[in-house]
């Protein structure tokens, strides 16, 4: 075995590792691209929820956002938001890694086979 080919085996090995890496992310980066478009809806809704009962007690729009935004619930409910967020962007981060990744061994693996039919041929 030349050099080569076993540079071949070892690029096409980490091809097909790629390729498993985009298959066992490929579900979860639909959901994370959801979480992420939908971020700034759902912290407005989620405050929204939390003035509700604000504003049906008579109070103005502003203390009902301070009130609001200074409650524990909310707060919690806005840190775990924030924690499905970074999840939503490592997914997408990886998803894309594995891409880049997948791509540039494809094609070092068409140079190589290029590179060993111009030496062979």
């Amino acid at each position: 075995m030349t050099a080569d080919h076993t540079q071949s085996i070892e690029i096409a090995s980490e091809l097909r590792e790629a390729n498993n890496k985009l298959e066992s992310l490929s579900e979860k980066v639909g959901a994370a691209r959801t979480v992420k478009s939908l971020a700034s809806d759902r912290r407005k809704n989620l405050l929204a929820k939390h003035m509700k009962g604000y504003l049906n007690a008579g109070d103005s729009t502003a203390k009902a956002e301070f009130m609001a935004r200074a409650s524990d619930e909310f707060l919690e409910e806005f840190d775990s938001q924030g924690d499905q967020l970074e999840a939503a962007e490592v997914t997408i981060s990886q998803y894309e890694t594995a891409e880049k990744l997948l791509e540039s061994r494809r094609s070092l693996l068409s140079h190589s086979k290029t590179i060993h039919n111009d030496l062979q041929g």
